[in-house]
């Protein structure tokens, strides 16, 4: 089993909500809970229903605003990734945008939660990690909360050369700008998201097969789909979701119960 089909062995899940994932499978309807450490890939880092998300999406629904057209929220979006991301200059993309030589990003993509000193001229940007190592890579892909229902994509580039070569950005619908808007404007005010703080966790990382980079845990050696579906599938059978393929981070939630914690303790001495 490869990529993206790990997710098939997800039973249904019938609602998400903060940091879980509520499922019903079989005949017998057994319910259940999952907790979430994929996370969308990060789009969902400020949990499945970010603080007055629903409320901002009824109102641009209500004003009928579904199809790409010029609006003013782009204008705050720009703003408020710019208070993250200085000195940059911003397009937004509805597909994966092409790199600058025209041969289609690196894949995977560099990603800082992986590896803390990406090399090249494209790498992904993730909230609540240093940005130092970072400032000299020409473009950068952030990794946006609250876009987990449309492929928005942004490039955050610095002023030259290699931002001319970047094909132009497209409109986007205002319904997603609203929705990016409020989970970026719910990141900027609670930074005490990307200080989640695990005792438990923290005491048993060096013994483990993963290392901790703020909120995200990656394995200290690569491993192929095959290790990483042994992985797959001992964390959910423990209830935790994490991503499908080892080209992410586990993101740790905003909150764990002491029971889910002590499981996840467990779960992360696991080697296949």
């Amino acid at each position: 089993m490869s990529g993206n089909s790990l997710l098939n062995l997800l039973p249904p899940v019938l609602r998400a909500r903060d940091y879980r994932l509520y499922t019903r499978s079989g005949k017998d309807r057994t319910e259940g809970r999952i907790v979430d450490l994929w996370q969308a890939g990060g789009r969902a880092i400020m949990g499945h229903t970010p603080h007055l998300l629903l409320r901002d999406l009824k109102n641009t629904a209500n004003r009928g605003l579904f199809s790409p057209l010029p609006h003013f929220l782009e204008g705050r979006l720009v703003k408020a990734l710019g208070s993250l991301i200085a000195g940059r200059n911003f397009r937004f993309y509805s597909s994966f945008p092409m790199d600058p030589g025209g041969t289609g990003m690196p894949s995977p993509l560099p990603d800082p939660a992986l590896n803390p000193k990406p090399q090249g001229e494209v790498s992904l940007w993730r909230p609540f990690l240093a940005e130092a190592s970072l400032s000299s890579v020409p473009v950068l892909l952030p990794v946006l909360p609250g876009a987990s229902f449309f492929p928005l994509w942004v490039t955050a580039s610095l002023p030259g050369s290699l931002e001319k070569k970047l094909p132009p950005g497209d409109l986007i619908p205002p319904m997603v700008l609203a929705a990016v808007l409020r989970a970026l404007n719910d990141l900027i005010s609670t930074p005490e998201r990307g200080r989640a703080d695990f005792p438990g966790i923290r005491k048993i990382l060096p013994e483990s097969p993963w290392i901790g980079r703020g909120i995200y845990l990656s394995l200290r050696e690569a491993a192929d789909m095959e290790n990483w579906e042994k992985f797959f599938r001992r964390f959910l059978e423990g209830g935790f979701l994490i991503p499908p393929g080892p080209e992410e981070p586990l993101i740790l939630p905003g909150e764990l119960s002491p029971g889910e914690e002590a499981a996840l303790v467990s779960l992360l001495h696991f080697r296949p």
